[in-house]
């Protein structure tokens, strides 16, 4: 059955939707089907209100139509991959090299850490990551986890040689589609319509065909990539630090996401705010980073603060939580 409400939907499209279901759930029962990072960060979503302020940050849900479009835009872009390697175009991939083994190394302390049950593997794949994410996901860590799996992974990009998808798990990937319509989703769209003779030539703009060219633009387009998320990432910052300034005084929900020598790091619970605890506020000299760089423990007690305890933060630049992990 169709898992969303379908009242006041014409019978021709109903079909289509039922169609579409049904074959989501195909691809998602294939036992060949590869097994992606199943990382869920929770989507904020930032509503204004007429006058253009912030009135409240919230989590979007994550339906079932929501995972149906992933999984038929994927399948698209395999499916351009595979046939503009049969038709011998050159073209750019979007690949995604495998994390880098220290970082490896210290999710997989992280795990140890926590406790999560999961099966060690020679190498570090999605499904052993999978593993440990879905150990965590009945914990109080469940969110921390998830955080360090995605500071885990190294930076996506285009290029023209293929070296494969780790997050993906896919050995062949390109952009044919994507939510936000990308200069790279233009090149495979022309070397696709060359390809299958489906435009005239005189009336499509030429894809590049040289491998100089290609590179050239690959790595244009991936830093473009890289500014458009950094810009992202310092309006959404900026966004919450205006949301959050008359909040103060109010008592926040917390975890903590990391530690240094020079502090705690928090996240807010509900909206996913950083911060920062200097060790000076908790004692400069009364604690010390764990050998495995995930606590600081009290020099003299031996109990302190660990990645995942969950904190109260006051005034969202005030930390007040008790020692209570031993290290």
């Amino acid at each position: 059955a169709v898992p969303e409400k379908l009242e006041n939907i014409d019978v021709p499209l109903l079909q289509v939707i039922r169609n579409l279901w049904h074959g989501y759930q195909l691809i998602s029962k294939n036992p060949d089907k590869a097994e992606p990072l199943h990382l869920l960060l929770p989507e904020r979503k930032i509503i204004f209100d007429a006058q253009g302020n912030v009135q409240d940050i919230v989590t979007e849900k994550l339906l079932q139509s929501h995972k149906l479009i992933e999984e038929f835009m994927i399948q698209a872009n395999i499916c351009a991959a595979q046939q503009l390697e049969e038709s011998r175009k050159n073209f750019l991939y979007r690949v995604h090299p495998e994390p880098p083994k220290a970082k490896q190394e210290v999710l997989i302390r992280l795990a140890h850490m926590l406790q999560l049950p999961w099966c060690p593997q020679k190498a570090l794949t999605p499904k052993a990551i999978n593993q440990i994410l879905k150990a965590a996901r009945e914990t109080e860590f469940k969110e921390v986890v998830s955080q360090f799996v995605l500071r885990a992974q190294s930076q996506a990009q285009y290029q023209r040689e293929n070296i494969g998808h780790f997050g993906l798990y896919l050995t062949h990937y390109t952009h044919f589609t994507s939510p936000i319509r990308r200069y790279a989703d233009l090149l495979v769209h022309r070397a696709l319509l060359e390809a299958l003779q489906l435009e005239e030539k005189a009336a499509l703009p030429t894809s590049p065909h040289s491998c100089g060219e290609l590179d050239a633009i690959a790595i244009q387009i991936s830093e473009n990539e890289k500014r458009s998320l950094l810009a992202e990432r310092i309006t959404f910052d900026r966004i919450m630090a205006h949301f959050l300034q008359d909040k103060l005084f109010q008592n926040f929900q917390a975890f903590i996401s990391g530690v240094n020598e020079v502090g705690l790091f928090i996240s807010l619970a509900n909206y996913g705010a950083q911060g920062f605890i200097p060790m000076a506020s908790l004692g400069r000299f009364a604690y010390k980073v764990s050998e495995e760089n995930t606590a600081l423990v009290n020099r003299k007690s031996k109990k302190g603060y660990q990645i995942g305890d969950e904190v109260e933060a006051v005034s969202y630049t005030h930390l007040r939580a008790h020692e209570t992990r031993e290290d």
